[in-house]
């Protein structure tokens, strides 16, 4: 009797167990919007997540809808499932939302999942809409969001200043004098050098020197900028404004008990450093006047200015210890900015300016500032977003800053020594428009893979494209593959062409009207001729492979292109092939077929160990106003021992490839090591004279017999340090 019951009791808990297993499985589907606000900007894209796979069929727009909660008009939204079918992303319509209104989201009960479990009941979500992004209203609510990203913060991130559609000069390629290689017609970036076809200005590691150039004969060095604790690095130049981008360090009070503490005095310095941006009225390059100043707390990430409004980006890094330690020691937890439009003294950024970048988890602040460099009182505008930027694009109307993210937690990165190969890699681009020196957020969109560099972004015409990689490059398990994204200018996704290259890596990238030219890399050097006539179905139209590798590549005309970076060779070591960078290959292609790209001439300088800033610099590249005569600085190595450093200048035709002009060297003897001052690190023009830029020198050379004709010795720097 007992071991009946046994057995009756032992089938009874099978059963059970049964019937809560096959419960579960057939349980209703949940769904929910991982979502931090519901105030959202009009371009807001909803991405809703289920408990289970999905059955795409089962969405259409009968069991989809977003209705105006005011009109109880239906809103004509997009959707796509994503290739899990566990979320699906709705856009906003074409032209986004009604800005001030309530919307509801709602998804019936008669959608399914792949078993056909119906939802367990009809999911609903509102959200209201906002010309901006909501403001974090206060300490506690930053402190609440910085403790919430502790543990969230995932992200092995490296701030890097952007490297760049069709190139463009800084001003009209009518100019007699060379002008900074830009990324986008009538938006100019900062560089090392700049000039007004008279006067030349260049950027050294603490000081700024004016020279005349032109004419020739009255060439000299007119004075210097030398300001105390004030480490320049870039230059605008608009009209007779000079702007300066830097670092500006202040040394900040401490009590005697933390100056007699020389181990506290190592880890807790006396000094901060923040961004500066300084413009001075150079009307008389004699006698230059500083008339505004503009600090920014953060490092330095890009600029960009369009007819006279510059606009300049700083990252922060900051976490919810960062703020507690700020507040133990009384200082400001916000970031902090100085603009002497309105004071010379350090104030915090409000809280109606701080924002939270949608979707972002990283503890870092970013701050965008934009001002007019010809108006000297009207304060600058100056927002913040809780986030971070790697890697921006500016257009004459939108700003786009994407930022990487893997989701791969900090603990165990700092365990192991190298990344998981399933490592998922994504990369958020968040769009501003543009209008008058005033950015508004506009909406954002999420891309597979991280992208090389700002050339791997561009807007054109109604539509933004984006190259990216995903993958680990060199790995068997996750092989890195190659992508292009097609949105339009809502940030709405529209096309897409992936899978290219398996196991390469994207080396460079460039947009050409209807075309993009990307190169990857393994081991030979696929040049991929992609045609975007048609943003909604980009389509491969061509490709080469060769020897090296292209980090850079340059339109020349409609139907040519230059590649700029190494030779390579393949070698065998303990039976396995790697890769060897030789010298500097410079590459003519002609993309004239596009279903037959050619590499139509080849320049190889140096061996194993040469190198040009050109090939991760594009402002580094010279371009004569005429558009055939380029330079590059080059140092040249042989079995990586260095031989020589300077400026190779060649005439490059469709007709007849590379012709090598002139090589200029600040080098006396090639088997001597120099100091770095000597280093050729740009080359410009006025009128028929090219001159090199060293920390020492500005050599004179004449375009018309490539002579040598002056050398002006630059005063000697002061040490800041």
């Amino acid at each position: 009797m007992i071991m009946k019951r046994m057995v009756i009791t032992g089938i009874a808990l099978v059963v059970s167990l049964f019937i809560i297993l096959y419960g579960v499985a057939n349980w209703g589907v949940s769904a929910e919007v991982k979502e931090e606000s519901q105030v959202v900007p009009v371009h807001k894209d909803w991405t809703v997540v289920f408990s289970k796979e999905m059955n795409k069929e089962s969405f259409t727009d009968e069991t989809i809808q977003v209705i105006n909660k005011k009109t109880g008009e239906k809103v004509p939204t997009t959707f796509e499932v994503s290739g899990n079918g566990e979320s699906l992303n709705i856009f906003a319509p074409k032209g986004g939302y009604e800005v001030n209104q309530d919307y509801t989201l709602t998804i019936s009960k008669g959608v399914t999942s792949v078993r056909d479990v119906e939802l367990s009941k009809d999911f609903t979500y509102t959200f209201t809409t906002s010309k901006e992004l909501p403001a974090i209203g206060s300490e506690e609510e930053l402190k609440a969001i910085l403790k919430k990203f502790q543990n969230e913060d995932s992200s092995m991130r490296m701030t890097v200043e952007e490297s760049a559609d069709v190139s463009a000069s800084s001003e009209d390629s009518a100019s007699s004098s060379s002008k900074t290689n830009i990324q986008v017609n009538g938006v100019d970036e900062a560089d090392l050098v700049k000039n007004d076809g008279e006067h030349i200005y260049y950027a050294r590691n603490n000081d700024i020197v004016i020279a005349k150039g032109s004419p020739i004969e009255k060439a000299k060095v007119l004075t210097k900028i030398d300001d105390e604790n004030f480490i320049p690095n870039q230059l605008f130049l608009y009209n007779d404004r000079l702007v300066v981008l830097g670092y500006q360090h202040q040394s900040l009070p401490r009590d005697a008990k933390e100056e007699a503490s020389a181990a506290d005095s190592m880890i807790r310095p006396n000094f901060r450093s923040h961004m500066a941006v300084r413009v001075y009225d150079v009307s008389d390059p004699t006698s230059p006047k500083k008339v505004r100043d503009l600090n920014l707390e953060g490092n330095y990430l890009t600029s960009r200015m369009i007819d006279g409004q510059i606009y300049v980006l700083s990252n922060e890094y900051t976490s919810i210890h960062h703020l507690e330690e700020k507040k133990q020691n009384d200082q400001e937890v916000r970031p902090t900015f100085k603009d002497s439009a309105v004071s010379e003294d350090f104030q915090p950024i409000p809280y109606g300016k701080i924002h939270q970048l949608p979707g972002s988890k990283y503890s870092s602040f970013l701050t965008i500032a934009s001002f007019d460099v010809t108006d000297d009182s009207t304060p600058a505008n100056v927002k913040t977003y809780l986030g971070a930027g790697d890697t921006v694009h500016m257009s004459k109307d939108n700003l786009y800053v994407a930022t990487r993210s893997r989701s791969f937690p900090v603990d165990a990165f700092f365990a192991t020594s190298s990344l998981p190969e399933d490592l998922e890699q994504s990369t958020k681009i968040y769009q501003f428009h543009v209008e008058n020196g005033d950015l508004t957020y506009n909406g954002e969109a999420d891309v597979p893979g991280q992208l090389i560099n700002q050339f791997a972004m561009d807007e054109h015409d109604d539509s933004f494209r984006v190259a990216t990689t995903t993958g680990q490059f060199g790995g068997d398990e996750n092989p890195s593959l190659n992508h292009l994204y097609t949105f339009d200018l809502s940030m709405t996704p529209i096309g897409k062409v992936e899978g290219l290259a398996k196991g390469e890596r994207i080396y460079s990238v460039r947009f050409m009207q209807d075309r993009a030219y990307m190169v990857t890399f393994k081991q030979v050097d696929p040049l991929f001729v992609i045609d975007l006539k048609e943003p909604s179905s980009p389509e491969v139209l061509g490709e080469l492979k060769i020897p090296g590798f292209s980090n850079y590549l340059h339109p020349l005309g409609d139907d040519h292109l230059i590649g700029i970076g190494q030779d390579t060779e393949v070698v065998k070591s303990d039976g396995r092939e790697r890769v060897v960078t030789k010298g500097v290959k410079l590459s003519l292609f002609d993309v004239s077929d596009v279903s037959n790209p050619l590499e139509k001439d080849v320049a190889i300088i140096g061996g194993k160990g040469s190198h040009t800033d050109a090939s991760h610099d594009h402002k580094s590249l010279y371009i004569h106003p005429d558009g055939n005569l380029f330079g590059l600085p080059i140092q040249v190595s042989e079995e990586y021992e260095r031989k020589s450093q300077g400026a190779y200048l060649y005439k490059i035709t469709p007709e007849n490839g590379f012709e090598l002009q002139a090589t200029i060297t600040n080098d006396q003897d090639y088997n001597v090591e120099r100091r770095w001052e000597s280093r050729i690190s740009r080359m410009i023009s006025l009128n028929d004279t090219l001159f090199t830029l060293s920390h020492e020198e500005l050599k004179a050379v004449d375009l018309s017999t490539m002579k040598e004709v002056k050398t002006i010795t630059f005063p000697k720097q002061n040490s800041n340090e």
